[in-house]
């Protein structure tokens, strides 16, 4: 634990002075999920494509210390393990208020469900109690995704259908029925649906407070590469790279939380650059005036050795002309 909390506190360290040194302001992305590394590295490298740079928080300690920094721009969670969702139900109001105030986050698989109701009933407003598996599509496993609504961002370079690997999705059941998600925390968009049940399998959430959010209800995999629904057959999806590159994208820098630092940071920058500019005219100015003073110095001076050598020349070089 001790060492957990040294390497998160180094790593928070870290990113600190290096947007301090850079002086630019690069957004970040964390990556959670839990106790399967090699998936949250899998979905890091994905992001990493977009340009903006993503973080894996290996351990509960980096992201309760990452969480807080300037440049964390969105989380992204996709832990599955019931063993995680101690942490992330502890975690929850964090996670609710770095929403409240503007943040991003992508959620998918379980943090879209009732196991994780505390976030699942807001930042994700999925509620899933119930579940659908997916389905053997030739060398797939999983779910055809359906455009519904369609939300700029979101969908660019995705065609109107699609499989994506998963062994399940979630969903609101009720005795009525499914129930569509829903929200008092700002506006609800249901992007794709599944093709055969008309259930949601991707939301986006735009909050009253500048907040945005991204729910994959789906994305149900697992760590045994031998099962169709392995990890590494969902992030080697072609639809669902796009897809998450679209997701954290539209998430992050719709983001009131990411326009108001980003946007801080500009006018910071544009302030340092016209001072910087003020101080090089002057200096520029400072030049100009020390080359003038030099050259008029040097006229004087040649002045003074023409006006000496005629001296020379009429007293006593003239002389000995007009007496010889």
């Amino acid at each position: 634990m001790k060492r957990a909390g040294f390497i998160a506190l180094l790593a928070t360290f870290l990113l600190a002075t290096q947007v301090a040194a850079s002086g630019d302001f690069e957004p970040h992305v964390l990556v959670y999920a839990g106790r399967m590394p090699g998936y949250a590295d899998a979905l890091a490298e994905i992001i990493n494509e977009t340009g903006t740079r993503a973080v894996v928080a290996d351990s509960d300690a980096v992201i309760r210390s990452m969480l807080g920094l300037p440049q964390t721009g969105c989380v992204v969670i996709a832990a599955l393990n019931p063993s995680d969702f101690v942490f992330l139900r502890e975690f929850a109001p964090v996670f609710n208020n770095f929403f409240d105030s503007g943040g991003a986050l992508v959620g998918l698989g379980a943090c879209c469900t009732t196991d994780l109701e505390s976030i699942s009933s807001t930042v994700f407003p999925v509620g899933g109690n119930a579940t659908i598996r997916g389905k053997r599509m030739g060398d797939l496993h999983g779910s055809t995704y359906v455009l519904s609504d369609n939300v700029e961002g979101i969908t660019s370079g995705l065609p109107e259908s699609y499989t994506v690997t998963q062994e399940k999705f979630a969903y609101r059941s009720s005795p009525g029925g499914p129930l569509e998600p829903a929200s008092e925390l700002g506006n609800i968009d249901v992007v794709y649906r599944e093709v055969e049940s008309g259930l949601p399998l991707l939301v986006t959430l735009e909050g009253d407070n500048g907040g945005r959010s991204v729910s994959l209800p789906g994305c149900f995999v697992v760590g045994v590469e031998r099962l169709p629904f392995y990890w590494g057959n969902l992030v080697t999806n072609p639809e669902f790279r796009i897809l998450l590159k679209n997701s954290v994208t539209w998430a992050m820098e719709g983001s009131e939380r990411f326009q108001t630092l980003y946007g801080e940071l500009e006018m910071a920058l544009e302030e340092e650059s016209s001072r910087l500019d003020d101080i090089r005219e002057s200096g520029d100015d400072a030049t100009e005036k020390s080359s003038r003073a030099r050259l008029y110095m040097l006229i004087g001076l040649w002045a003074i050795a023409l006006v000496f050598q005629g001296f020379l020349v009429f007293r006593f070089i003239l002389p000995r002309f007009r007496s010889g």
